[in-house]
């Protein structure tokens, strides 16, 4: 794994935890996790988790 995909992994792992508080907005969490843009955090999340940030935070 190169530094780039770890660094990738964390923040989307990061994402997770935020979400599952439910406490921050979606934006908010894009933000709060280094995402340069709303549509590319939405397409890296679903590539990695299989699911839209949306759809993750419904599930939990």
């Amino acid at each position: 794994q190169s530094p780039i995909q770890y660094l990738i992994h964390y923040r989307i792992e990061k994402a997770c935890h935020m979400l599952d508080s439910g406490e921050q907005s979606i934006i908010d969490i894009c933000n709060s996790c280094g995402f340069s843009s709303p549509s590319y955090f939405t397409k890296t999340f679903k590539s990695i988790m299989g699911c839209t940030p949306r759809e993750y935070r419904n599930t939990r």
